[in-house]
């Protein structure tokens, strides 16, 4: 009986680390730095995250829209700022997905 508890209860160890929980959250940055020159730097910025299916998405709050030049209609892609989709394929291999607002 105790050898069939043991191997249980390393099943439910093994799935837990293979299935972390989902949570959705709001995470808040700061970072403050100096220069030489004396001049304090705060940066603040606040990001979604959620976590559902083995599937997470990372999306940054009250980010601007994209760059665009007039003269040729193109937009760049701010990757910092980007909503991102992170998951594993059927190999388990970590895959990443930068959302363009457009």
């Amino acid at each position: 009986m105790k050898v069939l508890s043991l191997a249980a209860l390393a099943l439910a160890a093994q799935q837990a680390l293979a299935a972390p929980p989902d949570l959705q959250a709001v995470v808040r940055y700061e970072t403050i730095s100096q220069g030489a020159d004396g001049v304090e730097k705060t940066i603040r910025y606040s990001e979604r995250w959620v976590r559902q299916n083995g599937h997470a998405w990372r999306e940054r709050l009250n980010a601007g829209a994209p760059h665009r030049h007039d003269d040729d209609g193109h937009q760049h892609l701010d990757f910092a700022a980007a909503p991102r989709h992170v998951w594993r394929d059927a190999k388990g291999e970590l895959k990443v997905e930068f959302v363009h607002s457009a």
